[in-house]
């Protein structure tokens, strides 16, 4: 990450050369790196979902059927 801080002055167009900043504005530069491991595991709960029936009965349905 880094930081560069651009003047900002009072009047627009160009400013004087002897002309004090008013302030600054702030620009930061980052890296963003994907954390592979989190992304897999993310995908993986969201894979899952419950199956719900209100079939008590293996012999009427089996795990395939419901």
């Amino acid at each position: 990450m880094s930081l560069v801080a651009h003047p900002h002055y009072e009047n627009r167009g160009r400013p004087r050369k002897e002309a004090p900043p008013v302030g600054h504005e702030w620009q930061i530069t980052a890296t963003v790196q994907v954390n592979h491991e989190r992304v897999a595991q993310e995908v993986r709960c969201r894979a899952c979902f419950i199956v719900a029936t209100n079939v008590l009965e293996s012999a009427e349905l089996s795990g395939e059927e419901v």
